[in-house]
């Protein structure tokens, strides 16, 4: 059998369109429907009543749940949902190894508080690669690998999981705006990836235990997961102006954020700082979570954990009066970790800069706000 390179002169000699079976995998994800509603049924449950519909995956044969609460394709608004793949250790045997079974009960609970919303069960164990390929994984993890390395001795990449069937449930469910529930930012790229609007995104965080305490850390370090847990309200401020005065004007805002007892970092998600019109500095300012003390931050914030909103007018006022200024912008968003994931449907409000640069500015503003000065 001819491989790539052979297929690739091959193509060259004769004049030959060449595509990879990954192209034409994705292009019949995009363009066919290929999982089709088979069955219909209730389902009452110890996290509340639901309705339980199974798909068929008319490829390749598998079958995959959607427990649906409510009519969620008649929601005037986003939706609640988690996708969740099948991870039969931890949702049915209750394995300590992982944080599935606690993240999957945790998404029913929400869902039934919230009255309207679904999870998408997808039959795709271990990220991709088997129920025996993650059992193969789990003995390579006892001898000192971690769940990305052992994947990728068995050859195996560190996620292969594809949300394509995922969109196509949702979409034959009727729904486009999306509340996710999750932790890992590939998941929204991936079911953006297929039309749907991800306009919030829902942290679901688990404490970490005796067995698994690995586990999460390599899914925060290496597959990119936000695990640190939300405390209340954060800010991002930006200043657009001259790359030179970057530095100096970094190095104001935190002692300016050192004096009033909040946590500073840079913020640096390109989603966000392309929300911001790419600014030469942006910052978050909030509670400290474990991510910014690792980073050596200074300060601590009250008992309450409230940001004093009230202050911000200083910050604002730090960057408006700095030179070279040419827009700055606050957005205040529900916590630390969905700052870095705001709506897209979040659009900025702007305002003369001459109204900053009054003394205090009065700040009314609602978590998902966007204020840009210019």
């Amino acid at each position: 059998m001819a491989r790539l390179p052979q297929l690739a002169d091959y193509a060259r000699q004769h004049g030959l369109r060449l595509i990879s079976i990954a192209d034409l995998i994705r292009y019949r994800l995009d363009t066919e429907r290929f999982v089709r509603r088979l069955a219909e049924a209730r389902l009452p449950s110890s996290f509340g009543s639901f309705r339980a519909i199974g798909f068929r995956n008319e490829l390749d044969g598998s079958e995959h749940i959607a427990i649906v609460k409510g009519q969620p394709e008649t929601a005037s608004g986003p939706v609640l949902v988690r996708v969740h793949s099948e991870c039969l250790t931890g949702d049915a045997f209750g394995s300590l190894r992982c944080d599935c079974r606690p993240q999957l009960e945790a998404a029913l609970r929400m869902i039934e508080a919230a009255g309207e919303g679904l999870v998408i069960y997808l039959r795709q164990e271990g990220r991709g690669i088997g129920l025996i390929n993650k059992l193969r994984a789990y003995s390579l993890q006892d001898g000192g690998l971690d769940t990305v390395e052992a994947n990728e001795r068995l050859g195996f990449g560190a996620d292969l999981r594809n949300y394509g069937i995922g969109a196509q449930i949702l979409s034959d469910l009727g729904v486009q705006r999306l509340r996710l529930i999750t932790n890992n930012p590939r998941k929204i790229a991936g079911l953006g990836g297929y039309g749907l609007q991800v306009e919030d995104r829902v942290p679901l965080v688990i404490e970490a235990g005796e067995y698994n305490a690995g586990y999460l850390q390599t899914k925060q370090d290496k597959l990119g997961h936000l695990l640190d847990a939300p405390r209340g309200p954060s800010v991002v401020l930006a200043w657009r102006g001259s790359e030179a005065q970057r530095t100096e004007l970094w190095q104001s805002l935190q002692q300016w954020a050192q004096q009033l007892q909040l946590g500073i970092q840079l913020e640096e998600h390109p989603r966000l700082l392309a929300l911001l019109d790419q600014p030469e500095l942006a910052v978050l300012l909030g509670p400290l979570t474990g991510s910014m003390e690792a980073k050596g931050v200074n300060g601590a914030i009250d008992a309450a954990g409230d940001l004093p909103l009230e202050r911000l007018g200083e910050g604002l006022q730090t960057l408006a009066r700095w030179p070279g200024t040419q827009a700055v912008s606050l957005l205040l968003a529900p916590d630390a970790q969905r700052s870095a994931h705001p709506s897209v449907t979040l659009e900025a409000e702007l305002r003369p800069l001459v109204e900053l640069r009054q003394d205090h500015p009065r700040l009314r503003l609602q978590p998902g706000s966007l204020l840009r000065w210019s």
